[in-house]
């Protein structure tokens, strides 16, 4: 039997999905303009760079993971943002 559903390999993908939803509804949801997320687990085999928003809202520029950055910290988070994170 042929399934059109699409098969993943990795395992950490409905983890890296569940961060990914997440990071958006930060954007979203709060007064955001961008983010640069790096989740590194060396247990779990994640090292997941993913960026969402405007490094610069006037002129429309992505965020790049490539720019350096001040780190923030998540405690002004939602709990249920913050959950994920953990």
């Amino acid at each position: 039997m042929i399934s059109c559903k699409k098969e993943t390999s990795d395992p950490n993908q409905l983890l890296i999905d569940k961060m990914k939803a997440v990071t958006d509804s930060i954007i979203t949801n709060n007064k955001v303009p961008g983010i640069v997320a790096l989740v590194v687990d060396h247990k779990r085999g994640i090292d997941w760079l993913y960026t969402a928003g405007y490094s610069d809202i006037i002129n429309k520029t992505p965020m790049d993971g490539n720019f350096t950055v001040r780190i923030g910290s998540n405690t002004d988070l939602p709990p249920e943002n913050r959950a994920i994170l953990k």
